[in-house]
Order: structure tokens, then C-alpha cells, then sequence
């Protein structure tokens, strides 16, 4: 078996995605209850939570992008990078997910949403409970002034869906 069940009731084949099965709700919903770092925050803190975060830091054209970044664990989950080094075929998997996200939304990835994205990350190391000395890219700069808080994950999914239509400038209000 290679699919799994959506929570709009999609059937979404992991080795062969296509764009008809890609669907904002899922994304939304599914990054809103994935905790980031496997959990080992001060507090719960969602993969969506961190794509939001990510978001802010980019200019105008690269914030779908940027938001939609991490979009391909909403149907893999948030494989913490160890493990994702040991098993490659994931790394893969998602990669070729995330390929169909984009295409299905016609978002696009820069080296300002990789900056945006590492540099969250560190930030997020630090300032949420883990061992910022753990190794991170060199050139990584934390976003001191940046603050973190407890969200309910419901509002964070319509803050999620709330800012795809504003970054997709309303082009995908059917999928809803």
C-alpha cells in the first residue's frame, strides 16, 4: 500500500501524486497537527506555525513559496533530518510531492525561502527549548527579535488557509 487517506477523503498515492489530488485543506490541516522537531519544544509548535513564520521573512513574490516549503509533509510527515539522512527514498518521496504542490499551485522555491527557512530554523533551535549548539548550515543568522507563542492549531490552520488566499491573490478560492 502507498497511499494514504486525506481528511478531505482523498485517496493520495505517495509514489505517484498528481495535482488533482493535492488539496489545500490537507495541507493546512496536516501541517497545523505536525510538530516540529518531532516535539521536543517548549511547547507544541506546528510545521504550518514555522511555514507562516518562514512567510514573513520573504519578499512579496516568494511568500507562497515560502509558505508551501515544507507543504510535501503534510503527506509524509515531518521526518526529522537525521532520519531523513539515513533513509534517502523519503527525502525523495517528498521532493517529487512537493514538485506536484507547486505545480498545482504555481508556487515557486529561491535561495531567499532556503535563507528564510534555515535561518527560522535556528531561530526555532534557539529560542524553543533545543541545544542551539547542535550543528547547523554555517551562514545561518537567527531571527533574535522574532517571537514564538502558543497557538491553538485550529487557528493556526485558518491563519494557513487564510494567508494561501492572500499570497495566491484569491486564484485558488475553490479550493477552500
Amino acid at each position: 500500500m502507498t497511499y494514504i487517506i486525506t481528511i478531505s477523503g482523498i485517496k493520495f498515492d505517495l509514489l505517484n501524486p498528481t495535482p488533482e489530488q493535492i488539496k489545500l485543506i490537507d495541507i493546512a490541516h496536516s501541517l497545523s497537527m505536525t510538530n516540529r522537531f518531532n516535539g521536543h519544544t517548549q511547547f507544541p509548535y506546528s510545521v504550518a506555525q514555522h511555514s507562516l513564520a518562514v512567510a514573513e521573512m520573504v519578499d512579496a513574490p516568494y511568500k507562497l513559496g515560502a509558505l508551501l516549503h515544507d507543504a510535501g509533509e503534510a503527506y509524509i510527515g515531518d521526518i526529522i533530518t537525521p532520519v531523513k539522512c539515513l533513509l534517502p527514498k523519503a527525502k525523495e518521496i517528498e521532493n517529487c510531492i512537493l514538485d506536484v504542490v507547486f505545480t498545482r499551485y504555481d508556487a515557486i522555491y529561491t535561495g531567499e525561502i532556503h535563507e528564510a527557512d534555515q535561518n527560522m530554523g535556528l531561530t526555532e533551535a534557539i529560542k524553543l527549548g533545543r541545544n542551539p549548539l547542535v550543528e547547523w548550515p554555517s551562514g545561518c543568522t537567527p531571527y533574535n527579535d522574532y517571537i514564538f507563542r502558543e497557538r491553538h492549531w485550529l487557528d493556526v490552520c485558518h491563519e494557513f488557509i487564510n494567508k494561501f488566499h492572500d499570497y495566491s491573490e484569491g486564484r485558488y478560492l475553490e479550493d477552500a
